[in-house]
C-alpha cells in the first residue's frame, strides 16, 4: 500500500516535496531502517507561477480646439496577451490600442485579455490654450439635448459680434457650419441637423479669441 503525504512546509521557494510510504499489507521485519530509497529528485514539481493582474494605463497627446485630433493611447501590463480594445461611444468605438480624432474631453477603454479578464480605464485629451485665448463655454446652452436633429443655441453675455458656429462628427470632420452676426449680450440660433446619422456629435463655438465646446447627441 503506497501513501503521498505533503510536506511542503515552511519552504522558501515554490516547489513541492512529498514522501512516499511503503506499507505492506502483513507484518514485516525492518531490517534497514535508515536506508535512504530516494533514488532522484523525481518528486519534487513546481508550482505553476500566478498570472499577474490586468492592469492599463493610458496617455493622450492634445488637440488642436477647431480640428478634433487628439489621440489616446492604452498600454497593458501583466493580463494574457493578445488584448482587445473597446473605447467608449465618445471615441466612436475604436477597438486599437490608439484612439484617434479625439475632440476635448474624457474617453473610457475597456481592456480584456486572453482569458477574459477586463479592466476600465480613463483619458482626458486636453486642448492647450493660449494667454489670449478664453473659454465661454459656460455661457452657452444647447438644447433640447439628445433630440431628432433640431437644436437651439443659446449664447449669453456676449463681448464680440461675429460668431463661427461649426458641428463635428467624431471623426473629426465638419458636418455643418454658420456665421452669426449680432450685436446684443445675447444670441438665439437654430441648428437644423435633420437628416444626419444618429449619434454624438461636437458643437464648436468659436468668436475672436473666444472658444466653446458642447456636445450633442442626434437620436
Amino acid at each position: 500500500k503506497l501513501e503521498w503525504k505533503d510536506i511542503n512546509t515552511n519552504i522558501a521557494d515554490d516547489s513541492l516535496y512529498y514522501i512516499v510510504e511503503a506499507k505492506p499489507s502483513s507484518p514485516c521485519e525492518i531490517t534497514n531502517r535508515g536506508a535512504n530509497l530516494n533514488s532522484s529528485r523525481s518528486n519534487r514539481g513546481k508550482r505553476p507561477s500566478l498570472i499577474n493582474a490586468l492592469a492599463a494605463s493610458t496617455t493622450t497627446t492634445p488637440t488642436t480646439f477647431t480640428l478634433c485630433q487628439g489621440t489616446a493611447t492604452v498600454t497593458v501590463a501583466g493580463g494574457v496577451s493578445p488584448y482587445t480594445y473597446l473605447w467608449d461611444g465618445n471615441a466612436n468605438s475604436q477597438t486599437t490600442a490608439t484612439a484617434t480624432n479625439l475632440c476635448p474631453g474624457t474617453y473610457s477603454v475597456v481592456v480584456t485579455d486572453h482569458t477574459g479578464k477586463q479592466t476600465t480605464v480613463f483619458a482626458t485629451v486636453s486642448e492647450p490654450v493660449s494667454v489670449n485665448e478664453v473659454d465661454f463655454s459656460n455661457n452657452i446652452s444647447v438644447f433640447p439635448n439628445p433630440s431628432q436633429g433640431t437644436f437651439n443655441l443659446v449664447i449669453n453675455n456676449v463681448t464680440h459680434s461675429n460668431h463661427l458656429i461649426k458641428v463635428l462628427n467624431l471623426h473629426g470632420q465638419e458636418v455643418y457650419a454658420k456665421q452669426i452676426t449680432n450685436t446684443g449680450k445675447t444670441i438665439q440660433t437654430t441648428l437644423n441637423l435633420k437628416g444626419m446619422s444618429s449619434g454624438i456629435y461636437h458643437v464648436q463655438v468659436i468668436s475672436d479669441n473666444s472658444f466653446a465646446i458642447k456636445r450633442i447627441i442626434i437620436k
